[in-house]
């Protein structure tokens, strides 16, 4: 075992001790955001990429289900006194969820579970949790929240034309020096729907890739 993949499993092992003693969370999808992160850190190449830990951020989620990573982005990077979080969520799981349904017994109290875990996280007086689709807050989001956007991460609908919905809409709002973070990149239709964005957008400086995600940091 290399010195990377032992600290990979030190990491794994000290975000499972954590979650399972505070939280209730049944999968470990959110882990990708917190692998990314450490990952980044390690590497002074990638240092354009990480995340103020003290400093006021405005961060935008599109994709809670159990809040996992709303609750790792409220424990870690959300001390600053005017710091908020947004998150979107319409709690009825993705289209690999309902076909599947007898996998995911978790999402008849989906919303339940989620607002509960963001309850017992450190900031959770500045996390605004609204139940609804992206598409469907979008004029509220843009009026509000105009390139106000510190940190944009989309881990939303899955399909490749819900991710090309979120990333236009949403990516544009990002402030100059933000962060947008794109969760499941390393899936075939979503990593495919993220590049034909890509392909269009004129306004990122430059993006990373991880194992599981895409962050870029706006112009």
């Amino acid at each position: 075992m290399t010195s990377t993949e032992q600290q990979l499993k030190e990491l794994d092992e000290k975000i499972k001790s954590v979650d399972s003693t505070k939280y209730t969370i049944h999968h470990e999808w959110w882990k990708n955001i917190a692998r990314s992160d450490y990952g980044m850190r390690q590497d002074p190449r990638t240092q354009e990429m990480w995340l103020a830990q003290t400093e006021k951020k405005t961060i935008l989620e599109i994709g809670v289900y159990e809040g996992g990573s709303v609750c790792w982005f409220s424990d870690h990077f959300m001390d600053h006194p005017e710091s908020r979080l947004i998150a979107i969520d319409p709690f009825t799981g993705s289209a690999e969820h309902s076909e599947h349904p007898e996998q995911y017994p978790e999402l008849i109290s989906l919303e339940q579970t989620a607002r509960g875990n963001i309850y017992k996280s450190k900031n959770a007086s500045k996390i605004d949790v609204t139940r609804a689709k992206s598409q469907e807050v979008y004029s509220d989001i843009l009026k509000e929240y105009n390139k106000k956007i510190d940190v944009l991460y989309i881990d939303g609908d899955h399909s490749g034309l819900g991710v090309m919905i979120d990333t236009c809409l949403y990516a544009p709002l990002v402030k100059s020096g933000g962060l947008i973070i794109w969760d499941d990149y390393g899936d075939t239709t979503c990593g495919k729907a993220i590049d034909s964005c890509l392909a269009h957008i004129d306004f990122i400086k430059n993006a990373v890739r991880t194992h599981w995600q895409l962050w870029a940091r706006v112009k």
